[in-house]
């Protein structure tokens, strides 16, 4: 088991999961008004690519996917615009300038 990376220490994964949450702990910040954290289980974040694409297109399929059904459409738009209002998401500006953005998709 332990060659496939999987191990049966039970002490050994409770020590991991402690140390890589404290380690996590230390990247969450409050700027501006609103938390920031690290990407998880990402050392190397500056070689992740920008998924705008991926995320654009996950909402487009979505999208068409509560087309066939208005009251399902009406209530995930009335959400989107509750927590728009709430400032838990924003809109995406032109990311032209930076170097690399990345984008929460959701499903």
């Amino acid at each position: 088991m332990e060659s496939l990376g999987v191990s049966t220490n039970n002490d050994t994964d409770e020590a991991a999961v402690i140390k890589f949450m404290d380690a996590y702990r230390k990247t969450i910040s409050i700027e501006n008004g609103k938390i920031t954290a690290g990407f998880p289980f990402t050392d190397e974040v500056s070689n992740l690519k920008d998924n705008f694409n991926i995320a654009f297109r996950r909402l487009q399929n979505l999208l068409r996917s509560l087309q066939g059904d208005k009251e399902k459409y009406s209530m995930y738009n009335e959400t989107f615009l509750s927590y728009l209002r709430e400032g838990i998401i924003e809109e995406a500006k032109d990311n032209s300038n930076r170097v690399a953005t990345f984008y929460l998709p959701h499903r």
